[in-house]
C-alpha cells in the first residue's frame, strides 16, 4: 500500500463529513454575500478597498475553523472508532499515514474552496458585479496556502486529542487563539518593542502566525500597503523585499514541518491508538 491509496481513502472520508459541506455553502454565501452587498455601487473588486478587505476578513475568519474542525474532529473520531489503530497495524511507514491525512484534508478542502469561490464567481457574473479576475484568484491562491499551514497543525491536535469533544475543544481554543487574540497581543507589544526593531519583530511575529501571515501578504500583493500607516512605511517595504520574503516563505515552510514532524512523534509515543 503506496500514500496514493490512502490519500484516496482518506479523500472519501473527508468528502464524506458534513461539516466540510456545510462550511463550503457558508463560505459561498459570505463570500457572495460581501462582493455584492459589501461595497457601494461604484466599488469594483479590483485591488484593496473594502468590498476585498471584507472578503479577506471572512477568508481569515472561517478557513482556520474549517480546517481544525474538519480535520481535527475527523482524525479523534477515526481514534475514538479504533479505525485509525487498525491503518497502524498495516505494512505502512507512519509518515506514509500522515503525509496521506494531510494531502487528503488539504485536497478536500481546495474542493470546499472551489466550491465557494465558484458559486461566488457564477453569482457575481449575473448579478453584474465589478470582478477583477487577478484578485479573485489571489484570494483563492493565498486561501490555499493558508489551508496547506495549518492542514498538518489539524492532524497533529487530531493525534493528540483522545476524543472528538476534546477535539472540538481544542480547534475552538486554537482557532479563537490565532484569529482572535493574536492580533490584540502583538499590539499591545508593538508599544513596548524599540523603534528601531519595530520592523524585524514585526516581520517574524506576523511569520508565527499563518493567519497573520495571509492578512498581510494579501495586503501586500493587493497594493493596499497605505493600509499599514505612515508609521509602518518601512515594514511595508521590508516585507516586500528580498529579505522579508525569505522570511515569510521560511514561515509558511516550518508550519508545514513542524506540525508534521510532532504527529510522527506523536503516533511513536502511541498516540495514534484509542485511549
Amino acid at each position: 500500500m503506496n500514500v496514493a491509496h490512502f490519500v484516496k481513502q482518506d479523500l472519501k472520508q473527508f468528502m464524506r463529513n458534513r461539516w466540510l459541506l456545510v462550511f463550503g455553502l457558508l463560505f459561498a454565501l459570505v463570500a457572495t454575500g460581501l462582493m455584492v452587498f459589501g461595497g457601494s455601487s461604484h466599488s469594483s473588486y479590483e485591488g484593496f478597498n473594502r468590498t476585498t478587505a471584507s472578503l479577506l476578513n471572512a477568508n481569515l475568519f472561517l478557513i482556520p475553523l474549517i480546517v481544525f474542525i474538519v480535520g481535527g474532529v475527523t482524525l479523534s473520531n477515526d481514534k475514538e472508532e479504533g479505525h485509525f489503530g487498525l491503518l497502524l497495524t498495516y505494512p505502512v511507514s507512519y509518515a506514509a499515514l500522515i503525509v496521506s491525512k494531510i494531502l487528503s484534508l488539504i485536497l478536500a478542502l481546495i474542493v470546499m474552496l472551489l466550491l465557494g469561490y465558484g458559486i461566488a464567481a457564477v453569482a457575481g457574473y449575473f448579478l453584474a458585479v465589478p470582478m477583477a479576475p487577478g484578485s479573485f484568484l489571489t484570494f483563492f491562491f493565498l486561501s490555499w496556502i493558508l489551508v496547506m499551514c495549518l492542514a498538518p497543525l489539524s492532524i497533529m491536535m487530531g493525534l493528540y486529542c483522545s476524543s472528538k469533544f476534546q477535539a472540538m475543544g481544542a480547534s475552538l481554543l486554537l482557532w479563537a487563539v490565532l484569529v482572535l487574540f493574536y492580533e490584540f497581543v502583538v499590539m499591545a507589544l508593538t508599544d513596548i518593542v524599540p523603534a528601531y526593531m519595530l520592523t524585524m519583530f514585526l516581520t517574524w511575529i506576523v511569520a508565527l502566525n499563518p493567519v497573520e501571515l495571509m492578512r498581510v501578504l494579501a495586503i501586500v500583493i493587493l497594493d493596499g500597503g497605505t493600509t499599514f500607516g505612515p508609521s509602518l512605511y518601512d515594514f511595508t517595504l521590508f516585507v516586500t523585499e528580498g529579505f522579508g520574503i525569505v522570511i515569510f516563505v521560511v514561515g509558511i515552510l516550518l508550519w508545514i514541518l513542524i506540525p508534521s514532524l510532532i504527529s510522527y512523534y506523536l503516533i511513536r509515543k502511541g498516540y495514534g491508538y484509542a485511549k
